[in-house]
């Protein structure tokens, strides 16, 4: 297939019109439409030799590359984030939630729900598998009748704004700042942070199974986050 029909075929499902003003999405280098057999869909460009980069056409990005890649490069970004059906919808049901509003602008999700904090913080660590979780505001035995969802870079002060003005009690994301953990303290929002990847891999993996739809060979390496938790041990 040529580069150029992919590309169609991946517009026609995943938008660029939805993706945040400004996102850098799209064909990041000159391709002279190669044809395309194999496809790499990573969350992020990691520049690395366990990488096999050389052994296929196009690499497919969630994250714009800091670096260049040593191959062709398409990013799927915010529009994947936006799109129904894409990165939020698929950690919701990831977790079997029902969404049943966006948050704003058409991004992130609010899900309902019957449950307790402490269940549902379980059922995040056996379906999610965080590597850590932090947490703010935990209220034992809070019932939860809806609950708000961002894949990715949800934790932020405008967005738990807009969360709180729902009138939803718990959130999930990634990315929690300091800013953010103060403001959701004083609104008695409870935030549950178990990192911008491990929110997004569901979605990294139902993207890899609707570009695989178009005659394409896809591979997907989860390339884990770019940190390692250290442990002190006084």
């Amino acid at each position: 297939m040529k580069l150029i029909e992919l590309i169609k075929l991946i517009e026609e499902k995943i938008p660029p019109h939805f993706a945040i003003k400004g996102d850098k999405i799209g064909l990041m280098t000159p391709a002279n439409n190669i044809s395309v057999k194999k496809v790499l869909l990573l969350m992020d460009y990691i520049a690395t030799d366990q990488i096999p980069y050389k052994d296929h056409d196009l690499l497919i990005l969630h994250h714009p590359p800091q670096l260049k890649p040593p191959i062709p490069t398409y990013v799927i970004h915010s529009n994947w984030d936006i799109i129904k059906g894409g990165a939020c919808d698929a950690l919701a049901n990831k977790l079997k939630l029902k969404v049943i509003d966006t948050i704003a602008g058409g991004l992130g999700r609010i899900c309902k729900t019957d449950t307790r904090l402490e269940t549902f913080i379980e059922e995040v660590h056996r379906k999610l598998k965080p590597e850590e979780a932090r947490i703010v505001n935990f209220k034992r035995k809070l019932k939860i009748d809806k609950i708000a969802i961002v894949s990715g870079f949800g934790l932020n002060p405008k967005m738990i704004k807009k969360v709180h003005e729902k009138n939803v009690k718990v959130y999930l994301s990634g990315d929690l700042t300091q800013e953010g953990a103060i403001l959701a303290k004083n609104l008695g929002l409870t935030l549950i942070d178990v990192g911008h990847h491990t929110t997004e891999l569901p979605g990294l993996y139902r993207l890899g199974e609707l570009i695989s739809h178009m005659g394409v060979e896809v591979k997907i390496i989860d390339t884990k986050t770019p940190w390692e938790t250290m442990k002190w041990n006084p």
